[in-house]
C-alpha cells in the first residue's frame, strides 16, 4: 500500500522557516508534536519575527505534511486554512486529500481511498462503517480492517484484494478492573499476564462492492490458502464472514 503509492500524500500544509538566530535562542516553532506544548502560554517564546503569532494546532500533522526550512525567514510560513479540515467542536480530524479521517470523539480512524479502503477504532460502537468500495460491520469492540488491491486497480474492479483483520491482543492471564482516572472511567491492570499472547478472534461482516470477485480463500501467516470461504450478495458486490483463527483473507477472479 506505501510502496504503490495508494495512499495520496497531500501538499504541505504548514511549512514554517526558521533563522538560525532562533534555534540558539531555543525559541519556539509555531507547531510542535510535544503535549506540554501550549500555543497560549508559549506564544511569547516564538520568534518576533515570525509572520505566525498564535501558533498552529497541533493536528495539523494529521492534515498533511509539516515542512521546516532551518536558516530561513521567520515572516515568509505558510500556514494552510484548517477550518474544514479540523472543524471546531466535532473532534474530527480529515485529510487534506480527503482519504484519511479521525474522529476522536467516537475512536474511530478510517482510511478510504480509490485502492485501499479500511477502518480501525471501536468498530462495534461504531456500527456500519461505509467507505467507498468497502463496508464493514463488527462485533468486535476493538479492531482494524484493511482491504487493499493487489493489481494496482482500484478496488471496484480490482480481481485480487487482500483483506487484514487485527484484533485486541492480551499476554494469557491479563487481568484488569474497572477504574476511575480524573474522573473519567479507566481500567485498573491487575496482572500482566504470561506467554503465550492470545488474540481476540475477528467477529465482523466485510462486503467489497465488486463485481468481478468470485472466490474467497483464508491465508495462513506465511500467505498460502488453507480453505475456502463462502461468498454470498449480488452481482454487484461480495460479502463474507471473516474467519475465526484468521489474519488474511484473499478474494480473486
Amino acid at each position: 500500500m506505501y510502496r504503490r503509492g495508494y495512499v495520496e500524500q497531500a501538499q504541505p500544509v504548514v511549512y514554517e522557516q526558521r533563522s538560525l538566530a532562533d534555534l540558539w535562542q531555543r525559541r519556539m516553532p509555531i507547531i510542535a508534536e510535544d503535549a506540554g506544548y501550549d500555543p497560549n502560554r508559549d506564544r511569547a517564546r516564538i520568534s518576533s519575527e515570525s509572520n505566525i503569532k498564535d501558533g498552529v494546532n497541533p493536528l495539523a500533522f494529521l492534515v498533511g505534511p509539516v515542512v521546516v526550512k532551518y536558516g530561513g525567514e521567520p515572516a515568509k510560513c505558510r500556514v494552510a486554512e484548517f477550518a474544514a479540515y479540523i472543524p471546531e467542536d466535532q473532534r474530527t480530524v480529515l485529510s487534506a486529500t480527503g482519504q484519511l479521517s479521525w474522529n476522536y470523539g467516537q475512536g474511530l480512524c478510517t482510511v478510504n481511498a480509490p485502492k485501499a479502503q479500511g477502518a480501525t477504532g471501536f468498530l462495534s460502537k461504531a456500527g456500519m462503517v461505509k467507505l467507498a468500495d468497502v463496508e464493514i460491520r463488527s462485533g468486535n469492540d476493538y479492531a482494524t480492517v484493511l482491504a487493499v488491491a493487489m493489481d494496482d486497480k482500484p478496488l471496484r474492479e480490482s480481481r485480487q484484494i487482500l483483506v487484514q483483520v487485527g484484533t485486541t491482543e492480551r499476554p494469557m492471564g491479563w487481568k484488569t478492573k474497572p477504574a476511575t482516572l480524573q474522573g473519567q472511567p479507566a481500567e485498573e491492570v491487575l496482572s500482566f499476564g504470561h506467554a503465550p499472547w492470545m488474540i481476540v478472534d475477528a467477529n465482523l461482516t466485510v462486503t467489497l462492492h465488486n463485481s468481478k470477485i468470485t472466490s474467497c480463500q483464508t491465508l495462513d501467516a506465511n500467505g498460502q490458502p488453507v480453505r475456502e470461504i463462502r461468498l454470498s450478495g449480488e452481482a454487484g458486490s461480495k460479502s463474507f464472514q471473516f474467519p475465526t483463527g484468521a489474519l488474511y483473507v484473499i478474494l480473486r477472479d
